[in-house]
């Protein structure tokens, strides 16, 4: 859905998967905006200091939320539109 969201505004989307083999600097070139998909899982409080909350359940994929937290800070940087 959010593929043919992104088509349907002219733009043309573009997947980034195998997170752990990726390079934010590389993937980034040509981009116009990012969207980070969400999933159930959340971003472990210990990369701000705090402990888990019990209910918490912590990304399983550390490569994707690695990844993920590089293209977010990125994006930030280079003034890039980000969802």
């Amino acid at each position: 859905a959010m593929c043919r969201s992104v088509r349907k505004q002219g733009g043309e989307p573009v997947i980034l998967r195998k997170h752990a083999s990726r390079c934010v600097e590389k993937d980034f070139v040509g981009l116009d905006g990012v969207i980070v998909m969400g999933n159930d899982e959340d971003i472990n409080p210990a990369c701000y200091g705090q402990e888990c909350h019990p209910r918490t359940v912590v990304e399983s994929n550390a490569a994707r939320a690695d990844y993920e937290e590089k293209l977010i800070a990125f994006a930030l940087t280079a003034n890039v539109p980000l969802l």
